[in-house]
């Protein structure tokens, strides 16, 4: 029987198996692992942000008139090719990564104010 570590998942809590064996970083080094795709994506999204003030605008507009569907190929455009949730409000946008194999254990919450 595994024991389960509890963590803040955004679509509510996440259950992942852990071992009782402190020796034993096999899942710990599949989920960092796991995590390095989604964290260069999250770089180069935020590198294409901070010089195309078109990027920046057209991803604002879209989610200012919440065309979510736009935002999101805006995104996936630029580069985002790992599962990701986006929300926006009046204040910014949070993109909410987590692993496309749920046997990696990871969520990466970005948030950036417009």
């Amino acid at each position: 029987m595994h024991a389960y570590y509890r963590y803040g998942h955004p679509y509510g809590a996440y259950r992942a198996p852990t071992t009782p064996d402190p020796s034993d970083v096999t899942q710990f080094k599949y989920s960092a692992n796991q995590f390095m795709v989604p964290t260069l994506e999250m770089y180069h999204l935020l590198t294409q942000l901070s010089q195309s003030a078109d990027l920046a605008k057209n991803i604002k507009e879209a989610a200012s008139k919440s065309e979510h569907s736009k935002a999101v190929s805006l995104i996936q455009a630029a580069g985002v090719k790992s599962p990701f949730g986006l929300t926006y409000s009046p204040e910014g946008l949070i993109l909410t990564f987590n692993p496309a194999d749920q046997s990696a254990c990871f969520s990466i919450r970005m948030s950036l104010c417009w």
